[in-house]
């Protein structure tokens, strides 16, 4: 039993003692067992319920908000990894470094308040959450960091109330920050044909095949730079792992899928220099060329298709995967199968992929036609009055 999260439901007596005990366990998880000092049942029930609630005020009084803020820049002392594996849900290492990240950039965004950060965590109102709020806007504006560190606030919040280190969470109710979210277009597939058959468009063979891989797989930046031999096996890719921060962590949403390559993408990784062992990298694992390379194939490809510009100047990496899905959609393929090789199955279908694809009629004068014939007139007097 955590301490002050919920009422003493036993008390007992010991081997002979006359006198009631009761069990709890601190916030490092250990177990204490401790008297009442009464015989009295009731008696005995009240003091231990008062024992926790003291224990936990106390706790909530000398745990000051920058205190609490810090214990998720740890990765091992973040409190939501303690509760996920209490809990038995997942929390993976990959999550808990950009909370730390986060929790680092809201306390920097803090500094000019050290009065507020030194509060205690149960003296703070709504009204504090409403300022953090303020402050966070101030500093970065609205946007999707903005959102994050906000978000951030509130789950920080939700955890000390969950853990009963605070009696009410201030931060409950209070809507995000909103922002205008830079919407993604879809390149369409034969401008990425072409510039896979041009390679002038590419600063090397590596920035070449790093594009095609991305995308004639839709896989995600980290995924494809984790390729490796050992995890290709007749044409056949496992990914269960990404290589990201200069180290191997497991894929997003710990989901291992086993995709079937297209003979372009097993082109383009064996035009590459074979790697020295079956689990070294295909590709250069410092990744210092990916912006470069990304810069100047999108420069390449406004000059060579003038009228696309505006999809163009938004290329990289992950608006690949976007276009892949779509495309497999407008050919005909089954959603379902797209959902599949794209690792989305885990998740809700229609909701992911109304997010991926992007699809623009550029003829809806067959709209107009239709209108037409539902709404046919018996009489039109007036039909040399607008020329058609």
């Amino acid at each position: 039993m955590r301490k002050g999260t919920q009422e003493i439901t036993r008390v007992y007596k010991r081997g002979n003692s006359k006198n009631y005990y009761f069990q709890w366990s601190d916030n490092n998880g250990v177990r204490h067992q401790t008297s009442t000092k009464t015989n009295n049942k009731k008696e005995a029930f009240s003091y231990a319920n008062k024992f926790i609630g003291n224990s936990a005020n106390f706790e909530a009084d000398i745990i000051s908000l920058k205190d609490w803020i810090t214990l998720f820049v740890n990765v091992k002392t973040n409190p939501r990894r303690k509760s996920a594996k209490l809990n038995g849900t997942r929390f993976s290492d990959s999550y808990s470094e950009l909370q730390s990240r986060t929790a680092k950039n809201l306390l920097t965004v803090l500094k000019t308040k050290p009065a507020l950060l030194n509060k205690s965590i149960s003296k703070i109102i709504r009204l504090d959450i409403l300022n953090i709020k303020e402050l966070i806007i101030q500093g970065k504006g609205h946007c999707r960091t903005s959102q994050i560190l906000f978000s951030f606030v509130k789950i920080a919040f939700t955890e000390a109330y969950q853990e009963g280190i605070i009696d009410s969470n201030p931060g409950s109710e209070i809507s995000n920050i909103h922002y205008k979210e830079k919407k993604r277009q879809a390149i369409p597939a034969y401008i990425l044909a072409n510039l896979i058959k041009d390679r002038n468009a590419f600063r090397s063979i590596e920035a070449w095949a790093f594009f095609t891989v991305l995308a004639t797989t839709g896989m995600r930046r980290g995924e494809v730079l984790g390729i490796t031999p050992s995890r290709i096996n007749n044409g056949v890719l496992t990914i269960d792992r990404q290589w990201n921060m200069k180290k191997f962590i497991e894929p997003k949403g710990g989901l291992t899928r086993i995709i079937p390559l297209s003979k372009l993408t097993i082109y383009a990784l064996n035009c590459l220099e074979k790697p020295k062992t079956p689990d070294s990298l295909y590709f250069n694992k410092h990744c210092n060329w990916i912006s470069a390379c990304f810069g100047q194939a999108r420069m390449y490809a406004c000059a060579k298709f003038p009228d696309d510009v505006d999809i163009l100047q938004g290329m990289t990496p992950h608006v690949l995967r976007h276009s892949l899905n779509t495309a497999l959609l407008v050919s005909g393929l089954p959603a379902m199968l797209v959902a599949e090789y794209l690792s989305w199955e885990h998740q809700d279908l229609l909701r992911m992929q109304s997010r991926y694809t992007h699809l623009v009629s550029d003829n809806i004068i067959p709209v107009a036609n239709k209108i037409d014939e539902l709404f046919e007139p018996k009489e039109t007097p007036f039909s040399n009055h607008i020329s058609m």
